[in-house]
């Protein structure tokens, strides 16, 4: 996602244990094409006190996925008031609902056009308790009472 750093001077923090040397070159020869590499910092694995606390400190967190069974990371970042940008894949649309920009695909374009929306309007107006307000339906307990409540209708 070397592409949210066009038109801006933000930097891109990309943490996780899945990144292969193929994934790790393939984000640097993206960034370096795109003349960003100074700004993309791939730290690998974080912990989950490392993790809340980038969720905590960052301007915003973008999940990018193409296959996501529900998004908790979404959530989690959410819950702590930070803005989110999603692909439009899976069911991140209905994770973020609207309180997320969003972009249509993984190209350039896309992408650059998301990260510039949110830098000029944030998103949609949405403050951080609104982030929190929308990320506290997917508590556990509540979802658990309305399956309880479902099962014994």
């Amino acid at each position: 996602m070397p592409a949210m750093l066009l038109n801006n001077d933000y930097n891109l923090i990309i943490a996780g244990i899945t990144q292969s040397p193929t994934y790790y070159n393939r984000i640097i020869e993206a960034a370096k094409a795109l003349g960003v590499e100074k700004r993309v910092h791939l730290i690998g694995a974080v912990s989950e006190e490392e993790k809340f606390w980038l969720f905590k400190h960052c301007a915003a967190f973008c999940f990018p996925s193409l296959a996501e069974g529900f998004g908790l990371p979404v959530i989690e970042a959410m819950q702590l008031g930070t803005p989110v940008i999603l692909s439009k894949s899976t069911s991140l649309p209905e994770v973020g609902g609207p309180c997320a920009v969003y972009f249509n695909s993984m190209n350039t374009e896309s992408v650059t056009q998301a990260a510039d929306t949110f830098i000029k309007t944030g998103i949609k107006g949405a403050t951080r308790q609104d982030l929190i307000n929308w990320a506290m339906q997917f508590d556990w307990d509540i979802a658990a009472k309305k399956y309880w409540k479902l099962y014994t209708e």
